[in-house]
């Protein structure tokens, strides 16, 4: 397996909600902990067996992020979360292996939000 698709229900909140402080300490808002839950499901969902895969060195991660209305987060505020719920699942080690990604946003008013992340593996 060289390469694996799958759906996440919701769109990635925006980097700028990513993490919040309070008392000296920060922490990560309940909506990243929604949307990395939402990765895990879905990832798990397709019942692939990672294997090599999640040792690679080189990864490509693309991803299309549709949202409901034109005051959606910019297109470079998906990355981090997308990347980081990646690593927190297993499908990666590090995301300092990823050496290529795509982003795109589409606004799609009479439809309902979604983000399809596509992970390849490069090194084979």
């Amino acid at each position: 397996m060289n390469s694996f698709t799958f759906t996440i229900p919701c769109t990635p909140p925006s980097v700028n909600t990513y993490v919040r402080h309070a008392r000296g300490n920060h922490y990560k808002t309940k909506a990243v902990k929604a949307f990395v839950e939402e990765v895990s499901l879905s990832y798990r969902a397709l019942g692939v067996s990672l294997g090599a895969f999640s040792v690679s060195k080189n990864y490509s991660v693309s991803a299309l992020v549709q949202c409901k209305n034109r005051r959606s987060p910019d297109v470079d505020n998906f990355a981090k979360l997308i990347l980081d719920s990646l690593v927190h699942v297993g499908i990666m080690q590090d995301d300092r292996y990823v050496s290529e990604i795509c982003i795109r946003k589409a606004i799609v008013a009479d439809q309902e939000p979604f983000t399809q992340i596509t992970v390849t593996r490069l090194d084979v």
